[in-house]
């Protein structure tokens, strides 16, 4: 059996020659590396080549990944603010056009009893709608959180209602009929029973309609008479009882503010008038002084109710009340809607859609942001707010004022062109000084703006300076490169012509 050996054999010269087979190897190997570090620019293929440098370049490449990621949401959130902003800016335009309009009120009505300043109103009503209705791919800017949702309703709907429900132009109807009741008092009872000297004043029910007193009535008699007339509350409120008690001195003054709809407040002072006259010779503000205080009583009472009813029939009152109705109208949200008017029981339309401001926490917790509805991360430790609800105090005040003056319709009757005076100064008196201007709502979005422009800048100056450490760790000299190659084909020749000759040594040539 022959036995085949694998080893090689120990002749002579076997392992020099072996030496100098890997030595090639290794510098073939090498200039192959060098090479490619010549064409691909980069020290290694992997990160397992860079040794112990790779934790460093793997930290920078993931810092730099974060930051590209910061970078993408500012260059996103950038878009909304921009389109926010010029939204702001074309509603403040709008604004400023609607009280030039309005200021002084021009009273030239067209064949639906409205003006050219309200039919313009109500262009500027679809504008805001436009506006709020904004989006950016798909996403609404003024929905808060639900940024799916198309925020406003259209502003036929608003004005006109639909799907049975009431909207701004009816319910203002509704509510008007309902402050200034039937009689037409405000709402207001003033009782007095024959032969009594106690009159009892109050609201004729207690749904909240109409006129309200504000505070105690107050009596102010001249000396040196006692006292004939005193004010009674058992709770403290209204309803009172006004008693006279004996003769009323002429000059005794009864005196009491009320409230319209809308929160004005209005002073109604009835004087006494000696000596006794008949009705028809007081004035308004005037009741019989007598010595019976039960005709007195009844004077003043009826006196009172002429007061209530003059009030209520003003067309600052009716303007209140068309106010009063547009400001619950455009609180109303899907989780509060809007109040019925009683004693009409279908529904009101509910105009916002979107994401709802949240209830406010008890003090001292700060009131809800509507900004921090859409967060944007700039940075490791700082986020921004750039969210904005068309429900919020500085938008809702400007639909509702645009809808307001296009909803009302007017006659030639008397009193109407007053009606409209009262009611556009009421409009312009909201536009010029609302509570939240939207100015304070560019300003908290232009805040935004400079604080991701600042980010963006330092993200910048980051990333360079980490590039620079990648650069260091990963991207090969091309310099030192070449140089290398240059010395290492220099020794492979020189191994090439060394074992050349070598290889051609015999012991004749020795010889």
């Amino acid at each position: 059996m022959t036995i085949t050996s694998y080893v090689t054999p120990l002749a002579a010269g076997s392992v020099a020659a072996r030496r100098s087979g890997e030595l090639f190897i290794g510098l073939r190997t090498e200039l192959d590396e060098l090479t490619r570090q010549l064409t691909s620019g980069k020290k290694a293929e992997s990160y397992g080549g860079l040794g112990f440098e790779r934790g460093a370049s793997l930290d920078a490449r993931a810092t730099m990944s974060r930051l590209a990621g910061y970078r993408s949401a500012i260059e996103s959130a950038e878009l909304r603010t921009s389109m926010v902003t010029k939204g702001i800016e074309t509603l403040t335009a709008a604004v400023g056009y609607t009280k030039t309009d309005i200021l002084p009120p021009k009273f030239e009505l067209d064949a639906q009893g409205r003006t050219n300043a309200q039919k313009d109103a109500e262009q500027r009503l679809q504008l805001t709608v436009d506006i709020l209705n904004s989006d950016v791919a798909g996403r609404y800017l003024f929905a808060g959180r639900a940024q799916d949702v198309r925020p406003v309703e259209t502003a036929e709907r608003i004005l006109e209602g639909g799907d049975g429900k009431i909207g701004l132009r009816e319910y203002i109807a509704l509510r008007k009929e309902a402050d200034t009741g039937s009689p037409p008092t405000g709402r207001m009872s003033v009782a007095h029973a024959p032969s009594s000297g106690t009159v009892t004043i109050g609201p004729d029910n207690a749904d909240g309609y109409g006129l309200a007193i504000v505070g105690v009535p107050s009596v102010t008699q001249p000396p040196p008479g006692p006292a004939t007339i005193n004010i009674n509350s058992p709770t403290g409120s209204a309803p009172f009882d006004v008693q006279f008690n004996g003769a009323v001195q002429s000059g005794t003054t009864i005196t009491l503010d009320v409230a319209y709809p809308d929160g004005t407040t209005k002073t109604i002072e009835l004087i006494a008038k000696t000596p006794p006259a008949a009705p028809a010779t007081l004035a308004p503000n005037e009741f019989a002084a007598d010595a019976d205080p039960t005709v007195s009583a009844a004077s003043f009472a009826a006196q009172l109710a002429g007061q209530f009813a003059t009030h209520a029939q003003s067309a600052e009152f009716q303007a209140a009340s068309a106010v009063r109705a547009t400001k619950d109208f455009f609180l109303g949200t899907e989780a509060s809607p809007p109040p019925k008017i009683l004693p009409d029981t279908r529904d009101v339309l509910v105009w916002y859609k979107g994401d709802g401001l949240p209830e406010p926490l008890p003090p001292p917790a700060p009131k809800p942001d509507p900004r921090a509805t859409a967060p944007v991360r700039i940075a490791e430790n700082q986020t921004v707010g750039i969210g904005a609800q068309a429900n919020e105090p500085a938008f809702r005040t400007v639909i509702a004022q645009f809808a307001l003056l296009a909803a009302e319709s007017f006659t030639n009757a008397a009193g109407e062109k007053e009606r409209y005076e009262a009611l556009t100064n009421k409009v312009y008196d909201k536009l010029a000084d609302p509570p939240v201007k939207m100015s304070d709502v560019a300003f908290e979005i232009g805040a935004a703006m400079t604080a991701m422009n600042e980010a963006k800048e330092r993200h910048k100056a980051t990333d360079a300076m980490l590039l620079d450490v990648v650069d260091s760790i990963e991207a090969a000299n091309p310099e030192e490169v070449a140089a290398s190659i240059v010395a290492l084909r220099t020794r492979l020749e020189a191994s090439y012509q060394t074992t050349s000759m070598l290889a051609g040594l015999s012991l004749v040539n020795y010889l």
